[in-house]
């Protein structure tokens, strides 16, 4: 019975781990580069490169607000985005029901900044989980994937019962199969929580997309009766925001001395005009929405939050999973620390895919022709991991050779990494699989190391002022690049040398059949 359980357990972890793999693993790349997205955008937009402001944070708001009432004096909404310790800008944004604007500003002169198009680290933390799909067809793809990835950890824990043992075994001399097998056992439980946490909050994040019904039930209990009402007469002036100096002030007595992140003012002009403002918590767990204060931009008066869900136990619990997902309250440190265990994550899921193929390869070259399944697994597998990286890489080489006045400069940079993607599928579909591995992860070490050049060659006016102003992040970013590019590198001179020593063997055992 025991067996026979197991045994179960297995055959789902296999499964349940392979079917979605790859939409897997391309979420857990994308989402793991997300913790510094930010960063990534400014790498992405050089001309950022201003130090980060030291004047007081009301000067940044008088500023964004003298900006904004110069220039969109007429629109109904406004958004500003103060800067802080991972941007130097102002980011303002204003609506209504025709249009959108956004503009850059220093925060210390006014001054607008007009970098580059292109959507940044934005784009890798949107494919994360909408994968580049229509709305809400590209959410519902990766809540399945992530409840895949929790079905096979759930699956593997009960499978590996010694995985203390399992831990402390890495066999890299051994067979390449066991090598393979030990490397994915070893990143499994090296991060198993975070692998949980990171899957489950996955889905709590989305749960009312997945789970309507709760909502809807809510909606019809709270909807407000229709009642008839004589119209009433538009004023003939439009009621006066509060001064903003007096929002301050009860902001700085409702907030406990906590600096804000953004600030939101909707339906100016309007008798319902507020003012939504969120503080800079980064020592808690919980996300924005808990750390919001809204009141009327007329009277000052405190309101309640438009989500009445967030004042709730359930609400408060949804806030804490999304803010460790998408690690809210996490110093550099902690940031960095959640990278690596997201590219644990990765490399967990990629040698999990190429280890299924592997445990079946010498099956089906026993066959005249191997199976139609293998043959699309395998190429899928090189596709989604080696193909991925040059994606990437692609879209960092876009970033920097397009022309910066040249229209609709960001869509080209994700047409460029969507191009690169299927042209390695085809690559993969086209040439023998052992070639084709190989001469994929030598196209990405060659991108991934010319990154660092590229950048020296291009962008070195905008990294002498990044780091004359204290700023490592070019130098870090380029680091990254080289090292990412020197471990394709190594992988591909493995790779290379294990097929020349298996070619004299396959040959002479050819020859001994005939």
């Amino acid at each position: 019975m025991k067996k026979t359980f197991r045994h179960s357990m297995a055959w789902l972890h296999t499964w349940s781990g392979l079917l979605l793999s790859w939409i897997l693993f391309a979420i857990l790349v994308t989402g793991t580069a997300t913790y510094f997205r930010h960063e990534i955008t400014r790498w992405m937009k050089p001309e950022l490169a201003i130090p980060i402001s030291k004047n007081a944070p009301a000067h940044a708001i008088q500023n964004s607000l003298m900006y904004l009432n110069d220039h969109a004096p007429s629109s109904e909404n406004w958004f500003i985005s103060l800067p802080g310790d991972r941007s130097g800008v102002s980011s303002l944004m204003w609506w209504n029901d025709e249009s959108t604007e956004t503009a850059l500003i220093d925060p210390s002169t006014r001054q607008e900044i007009k970098p580059r198009d292109t959507r940044g680290g934005e784009f890798f933390y949107r494919f994360h989980f909408q994968l580049q799909l229509p709305y809400p067809w590209g959410r519902y793809l990766a809540g399945v994937a992530a409840m895949f990835m929790f079905v096979a950890l759930i699956s593997g824990i009960i499978t590996h019962r010694q995985f203390f043992k399992e831990f402390f075994t890495f066999r890299p001399t051994r067979a390449w199969l066991r090598s393979c097998m030990d490397f994915h056992n070893v990143m499994a439980v090296l991060a198993l929580p975070f692998y949980l946490m990171i899957s489950f909050s996955a889905l709590v994040i989305f749960m009312h997309m997945y789970l309507p019904w709760g909502n809807m039930a809510l909606d019809k209990i709270s909807a407000p009766a229709v009642t008839e009402e004589s119209p009433m007469a538009t004023p003939a002036t439009p009621p006066q925001l509060l001064p903003f100096d007096q929002i301050l002030a009860l902001v700085e007595k409702e907030s406990a001395g906590l600096s804000l992140s953004r600030i939101v003012i909707r339906n100016r002009g309007t008798e319902k005009a507020d003012i939504s403002l969120f503080k800079n918590n980064s020592k808690g767990l919980s996300s924005s929405r808990s750390n919001q204060l809204r009141f009327s931009a007329i009277t000052g008066e405190k309101l309640p939050l438009e989500d009445l869900a967030a004042d709730g136990v359930v609400g408060k619990i949804s806030d804490v999973f999304y803010g460790l997902h998408l690690a809210h309250f996490a110093n550099p440190l902690t940031r960095t620390l959640f990278f690596i265990m997201g590219a644990m994550g990765a490399a967990m899921t990629g040698s999990g895919m190429v280890m299924w193929t592997q445990k079946r390869k010498a099956a089906q070259l026993k066959k005249k022709r191997p199976s139609f399944g293998y043959l699309i697994v395998d190429r899928l597998n090189l596709a989604s991991i080696t193909g991925l990286f040059i994606a990437i890489a692609v879209m960092f080489w876009a970033n920097r050779l397009l022309p910066t006045e040249i229209a609709m400069r960001e869509l080209l940079e994700v047409k460029g990494f969507l191009y690169a993607w299927g042209l390695s599928l085809l690559h993969a579909c086209c040439r023998p699989i052992g070639k084709a591995w190989l001469e994929q992860l030598w196209i990405a070490a060659i991108l991934y190391l010319g990154i660092p050049l590229l950048d020296i060659a291009t962008a070195w006016q905008w990294m002498k002022i990044s780091i004359s102003n204290g700023d490592g992040l070019f130098p870090l970013f380029d680091l990254v690049m080289a090292l990412t590019g020197a471990s394709f590198g190594w992988v591909a001179w493995k790779l290379a040398t294990r097929q020349s020593k298996a070619t004299p063997s396959v040959i002479s055992t050819k020859t001994q059949e005939a």
